[in-house]
């Protein structure tokens, strides 16, 4: 049985493309920081207070977001037999597996040359071991992130929601048997750090299931619509008082709480963003290259930062907070223009590493 109407496949499908922007973000910032040498004066808070709204603030709310998503739509036409769970697992083998197993072998071969070849290996050295200097376990683990993340770090998400995948009948019979202890079980590890594990992460275990809940129980993702705007206003106040307070204990739990309000904010913001055509096409355009720009993005923004900031040498933090919305920006501009590319010359293999996608 199909779980999703019309418009709400429409409403899942818009997100796509915004929330890979808010992970390139989060890893723009993390760039950002290394090279802000001003830890004073007004530029530098304001520099600093951008940077952590957006991608400290705003940005973290798309991946759990996305395993949320992930989640809810394991359960969309999902029927609970042994056939149909088999049936979705070999989907996610091409949607998932393939890709991630295709990015982190590119991703290998491209450190392993580029500390290799003279020209780029000082901008490669020091950071971790060689390539050059794996044994056969590192190998392994680089590419399937096994004891760590994966070469291509941003697979870790690839990879937790395989194992996620494979965890379902379990995360099934334990929503269906006892549901309210155990999502309150995973809240309470993610919210107040109980126990933590790096696979599967607790917001992913966490958002997952609670994805499979509402899939199973047939709840819409959109059943807050009606208290939407409240939701919105609340989040947005709290947002700004987390950023201001950001050195408070009381943080930490401030961030996860606007981490929720802005998944209902942004699912409520769509039925806004399908009202008006242009930006409906628009986002319907770009979403199918949201998982091109995910793959590729790194280790690209790591060598255009480093690069960057080589060559122009910010010495104030208002040039840094241009260079910090630039370059993820024209970034994310070239790869959805190589993407488009790639796919009318080599429809077949575009389609293989983006998981039919």
């Amino acid at each position: 049985m199909n779980t999703l109407n019309e418009e709400q496949s429409l409403r899942l499908g818009m997100l796509r493309f915004p929330l890979i922007v808010g992970v390139v973000f989060i890893h723009a910032r993390l760039m950002a920081a290394d090279f802000l040498n001003a830890k004073d004066g007004f530029d530098y808070y304001v520099s600093d207070f951008v940077q952590h709204l957006i991608s400290e603030g705003v940005a973290h709310t798309a991946v759990p977001l996305l395993f949320l998503m992930s989640g809810y739509l394991f359960f969309n036409g999902f029927e609970s037999s042994l056939e149909c769970y088999w049936k979705k697992i070999k989907s996610r083998t091409r949607s998932l597996l393939v890709p991630f197993l295709f990015w982190n072998v590119a991703t290998l071969l491209f450190f392993w040359f580029a500390q290799t070849w003279s020209v780029t290996s000082g901008y490669f050295s020091g950071q971790r071991v060689a390539v050059a200097e794996y044994g056969g376990m590192d190998y392994l683990d680089a590419i399937l992130g096994i004891d760590r993340r994966p070469i291509s770090y941003q697979f870790w998400f690839i990879r937790d929601l395989m194992l996620l995948a494979l965890l379902t009948p379990i995360i099934y019979q334990l929503n269906k048997r006892i549901p309210l202890p155990f999502l309150l079980c995973l809240f309470s590890i993610w919210f107040f750090v109980w126990v933590d594990f790096e696979m599967p992460a607790p917001p992913g275990l966490l958002f997952y299931s609670l994805g499979c809940y509402l899939g199973y129980t047939r709840t819409s993702l959109f059943a807050l619509d009606r208290h939407g705007p409240a939701i919105v206003t609340t989040y947005v106040m709290l947002l700004l008082a987390g950023v201001i307070w950001a050195q408070s204990p009381l943080y930490p739990y401030m961030h996860k709480v606007d981490i929720m309000l802005g998944m209902i904010s942004c699912l409520y913001l769509t039925k806004m963003m399908a009202g008006f055509r242009i930006s409906r096409q628009a986002l319907a355009s770009l979403g199918a290259a949201s998982f091109f720009v995910y793959a590729a993005h790194e280790p690209l923004l790591s060598v255009l930062n480093r690069l960057a900031y080589r060559v122009v040498r910010p010495e104030g933090s208002g040039s840094m907070l241009v260079m910090y919305f630039l370059i993820p920006t024209m970034l994310i501009i070239v790869l959805v223009g190589v993407y488009r590319l790639s796919r009318q010359v080599l429809p077949q293999f575009t389609s293989m590493i983006t998981g039919g996608r």
